[in-house]
């Protein structure tokens, strides 16, 4: 799972206002009119190693994907263009980045210290990288030699906090948000030869895992490494991206920049996001109640609350908060693995007798670990507040907001009213909440909506919003309920 500061830039917004998921089906686009053209750039041939660069022979397809105007263009899957810049040997300046929105870097065995920063320097300037490893000339070397020896690549991963280990096997599983971008959800990723995966994630999250379950593509969130800052791809193996069957290349017939294109188009779709990308996930229809989930569709479920977040005036590059959200895969057991990449996640419906121990303990340290959570909990046989303190009652009707001093309450999208909609079966919170969790709303038992702020289970903790009927974002009542909602 990440770490508490992947999800830095992210929880930032979500102190100021709470967002809930749009089901797979119903993704959107992201809307990138702010930046309707980005250049890409990379190392040319003299310096990649074995034509594995985004200019050589095996780096075709990579750049036949990102200029086919069915994919990237006016009339593309995403609105954005996207220019192959010349190629470069050597980052000697600054300058020699400028104008470029992409680095891509190809297989590169050594860098110079002072090349190493100007790259770090550019994702913080607002640049995106894609740093493809490989094998032990990148990563750990290859037995006997002693594991603390390292290629020269991994001095650049220092610089990020993470640490790359060669080894691990096909294939990989995506992960959130490359398995539910605009293109779709990628096959298996099939690469070859020497590979690598990453054993320290420092403030990365999973995009990708091989077969071992180790990660094997992660990244860094636009804003992470500062306000402003671009996105970073860590690729384990650089024949994710390369021609199959290329010389030089290990990609197997029907893998490579072929068997990966949903892949690859849909981590350039993240990195040509200008926005910040959250990705909000939940239980799925098979764990709920009915279809009491963000997945689900119809009355008794949480689609009307999709469609308010799908509008990209409530969210996006030109809606009231600039974050763009991406539908996550639906969890039906929630853990370390499957909460991989999920920024925002969504209880539902769920009855309190199918969450295990090690369930609930994975809940709270996705929490723990910066994710943001909204839980919605009617009763006793449908709750999991107890992972913070809190204890679940039954009864009391719907509530009334009594806490107009709070960003939910009061925020970006206005001061949501007093009455809160909802219906069926209605729970409460105990009184005597335990310190930190805020009373947002009461009904005619206890506390109705209690919030978590950043921070407060611990350092880089993520926000809660507990919530005592799930009706709250359902149906009719998601209609009148829209201000707090998006707050």
């Amino acid at each position: 799972m990440a770490r508490p500061e992947a999800r830095m830039a992210v929880a930032f917004l979500l102190a100021v206002t709470i967002l809930v998921a749009p089901p797979s089906p119903l993704a959107r686009t992201p809307a990138y009119a702010a930046l309707d053209t980005i250049t890409v750039g990379g190392y040319d041939a003299a310096r990649t190693t074995d034509a594995l660069g985004l200019y050589d022979a095996c780096g075709s397809g990579l750049q036949a994907l990102l200029t086919d105007p069915a994919n990237f263009g006016t009339t593309g899957t995403v609105d954005v263009d996207f220019d192959i810049a010349p190629a470069i040997t050597t980052v000697t300046t600054a300058g020699d980045l400028a104008g470029t929105g992409i680095f891509f870097s190809g297989f590169v065995e050594t860098m110079a210290p002072a090349e190493q920063v100007l790259l770090r320097d550019f994702v913080i300037s607002g640049g995106s990288l894609v740093l493809t490893a490989d094998d032990h000339r990148f990563a750990t070397q290859i037995p006997p030699a002693s594991p603390s020896v390292h290629g020269p690549g991994q001095a650049l991963l220092d610089l990020f906090g993470v640490d790359i280990t060669f080894g691990g096997g096909n294939p990989n599983t995506a992960s959130s948000p490359f398995a539910n971008f605009p293109f779709g959800t990628p096959s298996t990723a099939l690469y070859g030869g020497n590979h690598s995966h990453f054993s320290t994630l420092g403030p990365a999250q999973v995009g990708a895992r091989n077969l071992e379950r180790n990660p094997s593509i992660v990244f860094i969130a636009r804003d992470v490494l500062g306000p402003g800052a671009g996105a970073v791809i860590f690729a384990g193996d650089v024949d994710f991206f390369t021609d199959p069957l290329c010389t030089g290349s290990a990609a197997p017939p029907g893998g490579g920049s072929v068997g990966n294109a949903t892949l690859i188009d849909n981590i350039f779709a993240y990195l040509s996001s200008p926005v910040p990308v959250a990705t909000l996930s939940g239980y799925g229809v098979t764990r709920t109640d009915g279809t009491h989930s963000i997945f689900g569709t119809g009355v008794f479920s949480e689609e009307a609350t999709t469609l308010q977040i799908l509008d990209p005036a409530n969210f996006g590059p030109d809606g009231v908060v600039p974050v763009d959200f991406i539908a996550g895969t639906p969890v039906d057991v929630a853990d370390a693995i499957s909460l991989d990449g999920v920024d925002v996640f969504f209880t539902g419906f769920v009855e309190t007798s199918t969450y295990t121990a090690v369930e609930k303990d994975g809940l709270l340290d996705y929490v723990l670990n910066g994710g943001a959570m909204i839980a919605t909990t009617d009763l006793i046989d449908h709750t999991m507040v107890d992972i913070f303190g809190v204890t679940q009652g039954d009864g009391g009707g719907l509530g009334t907001i009594n806490n107009f001093g709070h960003l939910v309450t009061t925020g970006l999208f206005g001061v949501a009213p007093a009455p809160v909609a909802g219906g069926g079966s209605i729970g409460h919170y105990v009184d005597a909440l335990p310190s930190g969790i805020t009373e947002i709303a009461r009904n005619g038992s206890g506390v109705f909506i209690a919030a978590i702020e950043p921070g407060t289970l611990g350092p880089g903790s993520g926000p809660v919003v507990l919530v005592s009927d799930v009706d709250v974002f359902s149906s009719t009542p998601a209609s009148t309920n829209s201000v707090l909602i998006r707050n």
